[in-house]
């Protein structure tokens, strides 16, 4: 699987999502059908494959460079819903500007109308770092499953721990988040790094089910403060959902929100892998 500014502009994000598996009866038919039978949304079909739709107060315009998107005031509202056919992998690049400290995005991945993964990035008062809180929803527990995080620099581990369900990261020293972030953001719902020791480089291993959040900077490296006190270096972080005996994996997913409370937002691209 492959794989930050409050006041002025992130300036290009990547999201993807890789190894979720939903119902298979849900079809992107279904999906699409559902969100455009809502009054006055407006769905366009701007990347290969992909029907974006503005939610709540969002506008989009469509450019050479790709979706301009505005009326952004609510990050658990007003945003674009993209949806595709039967999925393991996809990733998004971006420019944000978020303005304010209220600023932030939430980020879902569904199959269907159920949401398996959810990621939750505000950025924190002093414009450098922003908390981060991924969830995903393959134990059936109330609070999700625990998961692990992975910092990589250069495609080289660093080192990582595991976290309880529900818990929340601090990534720090990401440039300026209140003015330009680059930024890739990604979702796989099969997870494909073998090892978890330090200076290990990703391998060719496949683990079915497992939903990965990625947010790697484009700019520079980052540091990421473990529970343990630890402090890593890299310039991509991944939250792995650890899957056990009993819970209910994804395989596949259909559709991915993205929601911000921002001055502007702009697509630059955004692709997805189907299912096989």
């Amino acid at each position: 699987m492959q794989m930050k500014m409050m006041g002025s502009l992130m300036a290009a994000a990547l999201l993807s999502v890789v190894g979720c598996q939903g119902d298979e009866s849900q079809t992107t038919e279904d999906n699409l059908g559902a969100q455009e039978a809502a009054a006055g949304t407006q769905c366009v079909q701007r990347f290969q494959g992909i029907t974006s739709c503005a939610t709540g107060n969002a506008q989009m315009t469509s450019t050479q460079a790709g979706l301009q998107v505005s009326g952004l005031k609510n990050a658990g509202t007003d945003g674009v819903s993209g949806t595709f056919a039967r999925s393991t992998s996809w990733t998004q690049t971006a420019q944000i500007k978020f303005g304010a400290a209220q600023g932030g995005m939430s980020l879902a991945a569904r199959a269907g109308d159920q949401t398996v993964g959810t990621l939750k990035l505000t950025p924190s008062r002093d414009g450098t770092s922003m908390v981060a809180q991924p969830t995903f929803s393959g134990s059936g527990a109330p609070g999700g499953s625990a998961y692990r995080v992975n910092v990589w620099n250069n495609g080289v581990l660093q080192g990582g721990g595991n976290q309880p369900a529900g818990s929340f990261m601090i990534i720090r020293d990401w440039w300026d988040l209140l003015r330009w972030v680059l930024a890739v953001y990604s979702f796989d719902n099969g997870y494909d790094i073998e090892i978890y020791k330090p200076g290990a480089t990703q391998s060719a291993q496949y683990i079915p089910g497992a939903c990965v959040w990625r947010v790697q900077n484009q700019l520079g490296t980052f540091s990421v403060q473990m529970s343990d006190g630890r402090v890593l270096q890299g310039n991509m972080v991944e939250f792995v959902e650890q899957i056990e005996d009993g819970h209910y994996p994804y395989t596949d997913f259909t559709a991915i929100d993205v929601k911000a409370a921002a001055e502007s937002f702009a697509i630059t691209g955004e692709t997805f892998v189907p299912a096989k």
